[in-house]
């Protein structure tokens, strides 16, 4: 995974114009794109979210092992139970990861309405405000202003 992270980095510094050496963080938020583990991170929680609505079929969701059920009162009714997990292989699994991780969002995204709505709320808390260009079409100046943006000016 790191050799795709890495293409995109150099892919992202192509675009920009910016050195080797940049941070990824500036570069990625000046493109407004996320890196691809935040993005499979995303993609995990959708599926999962199609999963507990019942909007996939059932050959997917058929190999979910069984939820040890939370039997105490909590704030949040949209937190899903755990899977008792004793081996590490386990806990590598996709229901495991995605329970944990759905646990930790925000209540307000977890009880989304919709698919659409669940994205554009997901999305919200990754993916970087745009920002504005000017409607400039100038792509060495671009390429300036961009490298002044993420801190490269000497």
């Amino acid at each position: 995974m790191e050799k795709l992270e890495q293409m995109q980095y150099s892919a992202a510094l192509a675009i920009t114009g910016a050195w080797k050496g940049t941070s990824r963080e500036n570069l990625y938020k000046e493109l407004r794109c996320e890196s691809l583990n935040v993005r499979r991170w995303s993609r995990r929680l959708f599926l999962f979210y199609k999963i507990l609505k019942n909007i996939i079929p059932d050959y997917i969701r058929y190999p979910m092992p069984k939820l040890k059920m939370i039997t105490y009162s909590l704030r949040n009714e949209d937190i899903v139970g755990q899977i008792n997990a004793r081996t590490s292989k386990l806990k590598s699994n996709f229901y495991y990861h995605c329970l944990s991780e759905w646990n930790k969002l925000d209540p307000s995204i977890m009880s989304s309405s919709s698919l659409s709505n669940f994205k554009i709320k997901l999305l919200k808390l990754i993916r970087p405000p745009p920002k504005p260009v000017y409607s400039i079409y100038d792509p060495i100046g671009l390429a300036i202003l961009t490298q002044l943006q993420i801190g490269l000016a000497n």
